[in-house]
C-alpha cells in the first residue's frame, strides 16, 4: 500500500491548519456517543433515514439522537448520555415485506399527526423531528453480545 504525500502545501494551508488547531481542549466538543440505548422510552431527534448498500445489500439506516430517557425497561441499566446517537438498519434484500412492516411499526403512531399513510411522504416529513419512542434490543443472531435497537414511535414530541 503506497501513500501519497502531498508536497504542494502552501504558507496559506498551514497557517490556515494553525488556525484550526488553536483551542484549548476545554472547547473542543465532545464527539457524540454511539451505541445501542438500553431497552425503554425516550424522547430522540429523528435525524431522517439513508438508504444505504452494505456488502451489496439494500438497506435504509434510520438515525436518532437521545435527547431525554423518560423511563428505562430495567431501572438498573445505566441511562444513554443526551446527545447519543444510534440507528437501526432496515434490510431489503431478502424480504421487502417484512422490511416494510419494520418501517410501519416505526411510523404507524405518527401517521395522523403528520397527515399521510404513505410510507415514503411520512420518512421524509419525520426527519428532524423530536419524537417518543420505545427502544427495544435484539440480539445479533451469531453474536450474541451484540445489541441492536428496534424502535417505535410512539407521538411527536
Amino acid at each position: 500500500m503506497s501513500t501519497k504525500t502531498n508536497a504542494a502545501i502552501t504558507a496559506a494551508d498551514e497557517e490556515a491548519m494553525a488556525a484550526l488547531l488553536d483551542d484549548n481542549l476545554e472547547d473542543v466538543p465532545d464527539l457524540p456517543e454511539f451505541g445501542t440505548p438500553p431497552k425503554g422510552t425516550y424522547k430522540l431527534k429523528h435525524e431522517g433515514y439513508e438508504t444505504k448498500k452494505i456488502n451489496d445489500k439494500l438497506a435504509t439506516e434510520c438515525k436518532f439522537e437521545v435527547l431525554e430517557t423518560v423511563e428505562l425497561a430495567n431501572e438498573n441499566d445505566p441511562p444513554p448520555k443526551a446527545g447519543m446517537k444510534f440507528s437501526e438498519l432496515v434490510w431489503f434484500h431478502n424480504d421487502p415485506v417484512k422490511a416494510k412492516g419494520v418501517l410501519k411499526r416505526q411510523l404507524n403512531n405518527v401517521s395522523g399527526e403528520l397527515g399521510t399513510t404513505n410510507l415514503a411522504e411520512l420518512m421524509a416529513k419525520v426527519k428532524d423531528m423530536e419524537v417518543v419512542a420505545i427502544v427495544g434490543n435484539r440480539t445479533d443472531k451469531e453474536d450474541k453480545e451484540r445489541k441492536y435497537a428496534s424502535v417505535e414511535i410512539l407521538k411527536l414530541a
